[in-house]
This record gives structure tokens, C-alpha cells and sequence, in this order.
């Protein structure tokens, strides 16, 4: 689909964003580093034991320095601080180092282990502004001829802001969210027109209206549309005035209860994904100081 908004065009063609069906959502608490989820090394000789809180990494290379790291979705244009504790490192000491990347898409391969910029040991943080979907943390385990190499850090942490925080493990639990049956979330691409589901006050803000099979309405906005115009049969989403649209779906009104009281103990982060769409999307749920939670469209996963 293409249409008249920042960048869809018939050479640079974009996906209505839409979700609607059976959903889940992920509450998570600040620390968005989640070491039990799946990393990457590069080579088989790199591994990492993970004892509580303590991630020791080691390799037995004797050429070429090793990596294993992770791929952690982050919120476009938000300060990262990352931190950790050293504990212990090999003797005599190498170039070990934790270091951090953004990218577009999460890293399954790295051509050096050498990659992104370091964390200072001494400050133990680093801060960056997220302008990609994705950080990547990476420990660098150096090569040497003689012995294995290994190393012991502590408490690490990535979470939005610019200071380190006191540090808590990553948790995260899974709520279900059921949108009924004509009811959906829609985003128009590179625009403002984001619908939203306002938790707290249980009403959908819809900033988008879809027009099934186009028939000559008068649209002044952004729009995306399946054939690129404003043509007879074509499906179209455009953008309106916010519109607030109470929620009356009892199962919808108990989930969200549920949610509301999580986040309002755990206020973190959290990420809602698609489960039964044609395609994945995320979708972010913020908490407002206000204590107004809203649920709204982000980028594609």
C-alpha cells in the first residue's frame, strides 16, 4: 500500500499497520536486559554460565577475539543507560569489554567482536539515544595463546534514561488482550495517526479511519491506500481528529483491568505482540505520570 504520507510511494510501497485479534501483551519491569532470552556467539567455543545475577564468558580461541550478545527491542529516540558490575577478570588482564550497537534489525552474525562502542569500565554505564529498533549489548571475549579466557560481570542493566538505576533482574509476564470482532488498532506509517487504547479509561482513540472500498470521499490527510490513489474499489486508511470510542467488550475490559493494576505495581516497559495477524506488529504500552496507560501502534517487528 502507498499513499500520500511521509514516505510510501509506488517505488517505496509500505503496509498499512493494523492490529486486531487475539494478542499478547508482555509487562516487563525497567531492566530490559534479559539474559535468559536467545544470544548469539561467534564461534562455538564462546560460551557464557549464568549463576543468579553473574554472567561469566569464556573462550578457548587462541586467535581472533570471541562475542556473544544480545538483541534487545528499544523504543525509537529514547536515552539508553547501560550498566553492569565487574567482578573478575583473567590474569593477566586482556582486552575483554562489554560493548553496544544500534541497528535496524536484530544481529545474528558479526564480522568482528570489536563491534559498536566500548562501556567504560570505570563509570560502569553508557548512555546513547536510540535512532534504531534494536540495541545490541555484546561481551568481547579476547583471544590468547595460552590459556582460556574468562570473565565475571555482574547486574547488568539496560534501561531508558540517562543515569544508572538501582539494579533489578528482568522479569516479564504475558497478558492476553482480545480485540472484538471489528475492532482495531491501525498506524498510517511515517505519520502521527496512531490509534490508541486508553487502559485507564477504557476507550479507543481511534486517529485513523478505514474506508473498505473507496467511492470518491472527500480525504484532506495523510492516507495509505492499496492501489497508491484515491481509486474506485481501493482500500484506504486515512487519518481524522482523535476520536474517543468507548470500550463496552467485557472480556476487553477485564483484560485491561488486569494490565492496569501491573502496571501501576511494576510501571515498566512493555511490548504488546501480534499473534493472529497477517503479518507481526509491536505495539507499545507506556505508562503516563498520569496514570493514563494507553496502548499504542509502534513499527513493524
Amino acid at each position: 500500500m502507498f499513499g500520500r504520507t511521509a514516505s510510501p510511494s509506488p517505488s517505496y510501497p509500505q503496509t498499512v499497520e493494523v492490529v486486531k485479534g487475539n494478542n499478547n501483551i508482555k509487562v516487563g519491569n525497567k531492566n530490559l536486559f534479559n539474559f535468559n532470552a536467545t544470544y548469539y556467539k561467534r564461534y562455538s567455543a564462546n560460551k557464557v554460565e549464568i549463576d543468579g545475577d553473574d554472567l561469566t564468558f569464556s573462550s578457548n580461541r587462541t586467535t581472533e577475539n570471541g562475542a556473544i550478545w544480545w538483541n534487545i527491542p528499544v523504543e525509537v529516540g529514547k536515552e539508553i543507560a547501560i550498566s553492569y558490575d565487574k567482578l573478575t577478570e583473567a590474569t593477566p588482564s586482556q582486552n575483554n569489554s562489554v560493548r553496544y550497537v544500534f541497528a535496524d534489525e536484530p544481529l545474528t552474525s558479526i564480522s568482528s567482536a570489536a563491534i559498536g562502542t566500548q562501556i567504560d569500565k570505570t563509570a560502569k554505564k553508557a548512555l546513547a539515544t536510540a535512532t534504531n529498533k534494536y540495541l545490541i549489548v555484546l561481551f568481547r571475549i579476547a583471544s590468547k595463546s595460552e590459556t582460556q579466557l574468562s570473565y565475571t560481570i555482574s547486574n547488568v542493566q539496560v534501561e531508558y534514561g540517562t543515569d544508572k538505576t538501582s539494579y533489578i533482574r528482568h522479569a516479564e509476564k504475558n497478558y492476553p488482550i482480545t480485540l472484538p470482532t471489528g475492532t482495531e488498532i491501525a498506524k498510517i506509517p511515517n505519520t502521527n495517526y496512531i490509534d490508541e487504547i486508553d487502559v485507564e479509561n477504557k476507550k479507543l482513540i481511534k486517529k485513523t479511519q478505514k474506508i473498505d472500498s473507496y467511492n470518491g470521499e472527500t480525504i484532506t490527510t495523510d492516507y495509505i491506500s492499496t492501489t497508491g490513489g484515491l481509486d474506485t474499489g481501493a482500500t484506504v486508511y486515512y487519518g481524522i481528529t482523535p476520536t474517543e470510542v468507548p470500550i463496552t467488550d467485557t472480556t476487553l475490559i477485564n483484560q485491561l483491568n488486569d494490565i492496569e493494576k501491573k502496571l501501576k505495581t511494576y510501571q515498566g516497559v512493555t511490548h504488546i505482540t501480534q499473534t493472529n495477524a497477517e503479518l507481526p506488529f509491536i505495539l507499545t504500552l507506556d505508562y503516563k505520570k498520569s496514570n493514563l496507560l494507553r496502548i499504542q501502534a509502534l513499527e513493524n517487528a
